[in-house]
């Protein structure tokens, strides 16, 4: 960041002298590109969890055309999750003027609110299952999220009671898996989603309650999930109260699990 930091005032220094002195000018930024050598795994977990998706190199020529022929004197080019993006913006920073952001009454694909929303990916598919058959779905693509947000390089096999924390992982890979479900289920997640349900299994009886309230897993045949009784990756005291911590309590706790987690 320091880097950039330094840069991006060196191009602004030569850009208002050129102004100064009458001379043409224009300045392009470009998001980074989805390229292994320029972008890490984690830093494009991190891009995608904000909104913005890195950019496939085929498009970097037609947004530069674009650029220079419409004239304009600075241009960011990016291609940007709307959505996503201001949620996140909402969420970090408290502002006036991003009230409205993503609240059109239309939606993108020309239904309006009133029509509903149109049924995440995910969300359809555990939905159209007889309700017997869901929870072990949804286990399923959950258990799937988990080893993808870990990567290849964690050689491990997910298990359902398995703690995510045991599992290696840190704060920006749950936030990625936070951003992953909320994307193929349609629905809004905590950012303290793994400290409050630490493992695959109480993740997807969570969550089956959240899709479908009335087909939720009957709990007194499931195995005690819930984070006072989970052994792996849950909190250390169960009489705490969640429910009654603030947001920066709720992640300095997070916090603190990932950091003893290793």
């Amino acid at each position: 960041m320091a880097a950039r930091a330094a840069a991006e005032g060196a191009v602004d220094a030569v850009t208002t002298a050129r102004e100064r002195a009458g001379l043409p000018v224009q300045v392009v930024r470009f998001m980074p590109v989805d390229d292994p050598a320029e972008l890490s795994r984690r830093d494009r977990m991190v891009m995608v969890d904000s909104g913005l998706r890195p950019l496939a190199g085929a498009e970097l020529g037609e947004a530069f055309e674009v650029a220079l022929r419409a004239g304009l004197t600075q241009v960011t080019v990016a291609d940007v999750d709307a959505p996503r993006y201001a949620r996140v913006c909402r969420e970090r920073a408290d502002r006036a003027f991003l009230a409205e952001v993503g609240g059109e009454s239309v939606a993108g694909d020309g239904r309006s609110q009133e029509d509903g929303p149109p049924v995440a990916p995910l969300a359809a598919v555990v939905l159209a299952l007889p309700a017997e058959q869901r929870a072990e779905r949804l286990l399923e693509a959950v258990l799937d999220a988990v080893a993808e947000v870990l990567g290849e390089a964690s050689g491990v096999d997910v298990l359902a009671h398995q703690g995510f924390f045991d599992l290696g992982m840190d704060s920006v890979m749950s936030l990625s898996l936070r951003g992953w479900l909320e994307r193929a289920l349609g629905v809004d997640l905590p950012a303290t989603l793994t400290f409050e349900f630490p493992n695959a299994a109480a993740l997807t009886d969570h969550l089956l309650t959240l899709l479908d309230p009335a087909a939720a897993v009957d709990r007194s045949s499931a195995p005690a999930t819930t984070p006072a009784t989970t052994a792996t990756g849950g909190p250390d005291d169960a009489d705490d109260d969640l429910a009654a911590m603030s947001e920066d309590e709720l992640i300095a706790r997070l916090s603190a699990a990932l950091a003893e987690g290793g």
